[in-house]
């Protein structure tokens, strides 16, 4: 990397949707469009500065290029939303990668961004959109700040342009804890599905980002310790649901259900977004313990104390048949007045 970089964890991707995609934790630290001339656009309260108000602190990316004659994938209603995806850089500036090339091309660009504070967490947000006007089942690949080239391809740090057509805008979240006042990360394009698809006739754009100052995060999420929202009931005699009190965290949060009494079927949750966690395949009459922990979104994951620990029994397995048994009529079978009837 051209200067001092830290790692960074690349949490979150995830389609355009409505104004909320836009970030508001922390403060701004810069926010950037692709937008050419000097009108900045606003987004849920974040002004992204056009390019010529920024001084082309991002020409390597942004190219200034009009989408918005292309068709929309995934369309979003604000106006000003819709302002901010319509502009970005093309691939042709953009890194790239292209199978087909002699030798096969693995095209990295390189983006900094300084003034930054030692020991403060960062959250960088950043948007992508497909010009082509069809699917073109490409990725978006982001770098981790340190290794030239990483990460891999088909790591869960890319933002995936499957099965939309053109225009649909994706987005991607990353967090770092800056160990310098400068941060690199690189950036590419390819193609998801085949590796022997050219690139020649693709358009892809960077819409634009913002880098966000959380602040010095060293503590774990509230509430802690963690509490039940609600304790684990069975559902039936081999499901047991529970619910944590949702945490809170500018970084955000996951939990850890831990299944603790090591009765047969009993299991952890791993680490998951959701507070609820319903566990399956579990014993009839059988009781099962559970605690759960919280933890950040930062790379040091600071997480809470476990919560109180809560247990619930499944149900024996009902082979009783109903009563009475056998059955009894209420009112025996009798032949309608006047009737003709055959006994057989």
């Amino acid at each position: 990397m051209s200067a001092p970089a830290a790692s960074i964890d690349w949490t979150v991707h995830d389609i355009t949707n409505s104004v909320t995609d836009v970030s508001t934790a922390g403060t701004v630290h810069e926010a950037r469009t692709g937008r050419a001339g000097t009108t900045d656009v606003t987004v849920n309260g974040v002004t992204f500065e056009a390019v010529d108000n920024s001084g082309e602190l991002f020409s390597s990316l942004f190219r200034r290029d009009d989408i918005s004659s292309r068709s929309w994938g995934n369309v979003v209603t604000d106006s000003n939303y819709r302002t901010f995806l319509r502009y970005g850089q093309r691939s042709g500036r953009i890194g790239y990668s292209d199978a087909t090339a002699t030798p096969a091309s693995d095209v990295w660009t390189t983006v900094s961004f300084t003034g930054l504070t030692v020991g403060n967490t960062y959250q960088i947000q950043i948007w992508y959109s497909d010009n082509a006007g069809t699917t073109q089942n490409t990725v978006l690949v982001l770098g981790d700040g340190v290794t030239a080239g990483s990460p891999v391809f088909g790591t869960d740090a890319q933002l995936f342009q499957e099965v939309m057509g053109g225009g649909a805008g994706q987005y991607g979240v990353g967090l770092f804890v800056a160990d310098a006042t400068t941060q690199s990360f690189n950036v590419r394009v390819r193609n998801n599905l085949t590796t022997t698809s050219s690139w020649a006739s693709q358009d892809h754009f960077s819409n634009g980002w913002q880098i966000r100052d959380l602040g010095l995060d060293n503590s774990a999420p509230t509430p802690n310790p963690m509490t039940w929202a609600s304790v684990p009931a069975a559902v039936n005699e081999s499901t047991i649901t529970m619910t944590a009190t949702t945490a809170s965290d500018q970084t955000g949060v996951e939990y850890f259900f831990d299944e603790t009494s090591g009765n047969p079927g009993g299991t952890d949750s791993g680490w998951q977004d959701s507070p609820t966690y319903t566990d399956t395949g579990l014993d009839p009459n059988t009781t099962y313990t559970y605690t759960v922990t919280a933890r950040d979104k930062t790379p040091s994951q600071f997480t809470t104390t476990a919560s109180s620990a809560e247990s619930a029994t499944t149900p024996t397995v009902d082979v009783t048949p109903p009563t009475p048994d056998p059955m009894t009529f209420v009112v025996a079978p009798a032949p309608l007045a006047g009737a003709d009837y055959h006994a057989i």
